[in-house]
């Protein structure tokens, strides 16, 4: 037997309209994900397009609340991350090096200052079990990455509304509102 260790996720981009109470109810449904803390932050742009992002915690590197999340960068990064990194000292040590201050200890802190600093080629740089979602104002990205072998869930959806995404499936048919059916040819 095994402890699974694991934080939650959820999140959505909607032309259509926001959904902070169902991104609440998602966070309810997962709250066992993470126990520890429970945050959510939404954002519009040009009041057409509506972000919304959500996460439960379970503090293992960081357990203060400079490790809760999302966490913001600059006023145009914000991150929801479950997993683990496993390089993450040798990545702050690099950035470090770069000029980079930390105030915490979490792994979340240093990919995003890594993704500040590379953009997407952050990604290609970490090593470890995660998913893990950014919003980046400036170039209106949400950028969703999972590890390569897919060992941290998410599960994404998208309807006439928007793009929804949640680490458990009964967290995204809240978020959603959509009832679905598993494509077979995509998980093949």
């Amino acid at each position: 037997f095994g402890v699974n260790f694991m934080c939650g996720v959820s999140f959505y981009w909607s032309d259509k309209a926001p959904f902070s109470n169902r991104l609440s109810l998602s966070l309810l449904a997962t709250k066992h994900r993470g126990p520890d803390a429970s945050g959510i932050y939404e954002y519009v742009h040009d009041d057409s397009t509506y972000i919304g992002l959500g996460h439960n915690r379970l503090s293992i590197l960081e357990v203060s609340e400079l490790g809760n999340q999302p966490m913001h960068k600059d006023d145009n990064l914000s991150i929801i991350f479950n997993g683990e990194i496993y390089n993450h000292k040798f990545l702050r040590n690099y950035l470090i090096e770069l000029g980079y201050l930390f105030v915490g200890n979490s792994d979340t802190e240093v990919v995003l200052a890594l993704y500040a600093e590379l953009g997407i080629n952050a990604f290609s740089m970490l090593k470890g079990m995660f998913v893990i979602v950014i919003l980046d104002k400036k170039s209106r990205t949400l950028n969703v990455v999972r590890d390569v072998i897919g060992i941290k869930p998410v599960y994404i959806t998208k309807n006439k509304y928007g793009i929804f995404g949640c680490s458990e499936i009964k967290g995204l048919k809240l978020l959603s509102d959509t009832e679905f059916d598993i494509d077979a040819d995509s998980v093949y």
